[in-house]
């Protein structure tokens, strides 16, 4: 996924989304990264969004912990 801010084919590239499935674990890795200038917009909210209205992936998140 992209988002572009800008004039239609002179757009600048503002925001980046993928996602990797691995369908026999039925598990896919999310990753959105936004330029610093447009975070706080709601990018990463959209990219989201996106990515479950099209049915690519479903919510379950786990966070592995973190030494310090």
């Amino acid at each position: 996924m992209l988002a572009l801010a800008g004039d239609f084919g002179f757009g600048q590239v503002v925001g980046v989304g993928e996602y990797l499935l691995d369908p026999s674990r039925n598990i896919a890795e999310v990753a959105f990264s936004i330029n610093k200038k447009f975070q706080g917009k709601g990018l990463g909210r959209i990219f989201l969004k996106t990515t479950f209205d099209e049915d690519f992936v479903a919510l379950s998140c786990s966070f592995d912990k973190l030494d310090k």
